[in-house]
C-alpha cells in the first residue's frame, strides 16, 4: 500500500510487487544493502 500511495500514477500488479520483494532479498544477501 505504501508503494502505491507514494507512486499513485504507477499501477503495480501483485506479481510485480512479489518480484520486487524477491529481488530485494537477493540484493541484501549479495551487496549487504538494498
Amino acid at each position: 500500500k505504501r508503494l502505491m500511495r507514494e507512486n499513485p500514477n504507477i499501477k503495480f500488479t501483485n506479481s510485480e510487487i512479489y518480484s520486487m520483494q524477491e529481488m530485494c532479498g537477493f540484493e541484501i544477501l549479495t551487496r549487504g544493502s538494498s
